[in-house]
């Protein structure tokens, strides 16, 4: 295994690197204290009104956390890779489906190692499945916290290479409001500290964002992850100025910005993989739960859709049917409860069932259909 050793103002960042068939991740050490948000940020709004805009609360105020060690994607994924998928799949995108435009794009680029960016939240993680099973791996999305410690500088620089006059020496003309957008490392500046490259660029992270949970912690916690009940999905980045007062699109905003299975603005959003060994999520926590991407089905009529607030108190929600296929993303620490996606009339439902009422399929995401 490959050492690197990346001088980072006055210390030193250990950062191993292990390979798989498509990408390199990056092992990122553990932290026992890492201050995640910000406490004072402009509104993009504000900014656009008033001559002297006014400091705000950000989304989510700075809070302590820490976290495991994880290794996450050198790169994001490519054309060429996700295009493999869609081969031995079969599957549609809906925004190839949708506009005649991006999809005479892709017909011209889905060999080439451009990033990729047409995939829904959902079409997303179905692939992640699919690359998890192909490779015997468990990979997903980076958490929030994972992605701001590993892809943002580590004292929150305007720009997350740290070059404060924002030059860049390694092409010309760029297009600053999307300066690597289609080009894998085409702006050798475009990394983080640990070596993460295109941290400019959308990417989904796999918490729903919840303003009011690190605001909550009154303690350290450990491998935060937002869990809302809301198909509504997170974003991170989107421009490579991190904290400045004209841009708080980028950077550090995290919010839902889109559906689970939108293709509004999907066409701009890029996938990082983490490769999963067994992160406890809000470890220590009575949320304490893991990654566990399956399928099932559900063996009891009515069986209760719980929401994340009400669901040790067992407080029913929404009833689903027998034989309603579900997603499964993730299970509590306990066993007790799978965090599932599920369609019920037509429209996209997310909740925790208790775990005796599912039926595990094993199957491929992209096996599974909804009526």
């Amino acid at each position: 295994m490959n050492k690197r050793f990346l001088l980072c103002f006055l210390f030193f960042i250990t950062v191993s690197v292990c390979s798989c068939e498509n990408t390199e991740f990056i092992k990122i050490d553990s932290t026992e204290h890492f201050i995640i948000g910000s406490n004072k940020y402009f509104y993009y709004n504000d900014y656009l009104t008033s001559v002297e805009p006014k400091e705000k609360d950000f989304y989510y105020p700075e809070t302590k956390i820490k976290l495991d060690n994880f290794y996450i994607s050198e790169n994001l994924i490519t054309d060429k890779i996700f295009n493999e998928f869609l081969k031995e799949t079969n599957m549609e995108l809906k925004s190839l489906k949708e506009y005649e435009y991006w999809k005479d794009f892709w017909k011209r680029n889905k060999e080439s190692d451009k990033i990729f960016t047409f995939a829904t939240y959902y079409e997303a993680l179905v692939f992640v499945d699919w690359l998890s099973t192909r490779d015997g791996k468990t990979y997903r999305f980076p958490t929030n916290a994972e992605w701001e410690y590993a892809c943002m500088q580590s004292d929150k620089s305007i720009y997350p290479f740290g070059a404060q006059d924002g030059k860049f020496t390694s092409i010309k003309n760029i297009n600053e409001n999307n300066f690597s957008f289609f080009e894998n490392k085409e702006v050798k500046e475009d990394y983080s500290e640990y070596g993460v490259f295109s941290v400019s660029v959308s990417q989904y992270v796999l918490d729903s964002f919840d303003g009011k949970t690190y605001a909550s912690f009154n303690y350290f916690q450990k491998n935060p992850l937002m869990l809302s009940d809301t198909t509504f999905v997170s974003l991170r980045s989107g421009g490579y100025k991190y904290n400045t007062i004209n841009s708080d699109d980028w950077g550090l905003m995290f919010q839902n910005d889109v559906e689970f299975d939108s293709d509004a603005g999907s066409t701009n959003i890029a996938i990082r993989l983490i490769e999963d060994h067994g992160t406890i999520f809000n470890a220590e926590s009575d949320d304490a739960c893991i990654y566990f991407q399956n399928t099932g089905i559900v063996k009891y009529p009515n069986t209760c859709l719980l929401k994340t607030n009400e669901k040790k108190n067992n407080s029913s929600n929404i009833q689903m049917n027998s034989n309603v296929p579900v997603l499964i993303l993730f299970k509590s620490f306990n066993g007790k409860y799978f965090k599932v996606f599920t369609k019920i009339e037509d429209e996209w439902e997310t909740g925790w069932v208790l775990s005796n009422n599912i039926q595990i399929t094993n199957k491929n995401w992209y096996e599974i259909v909804f009526e």
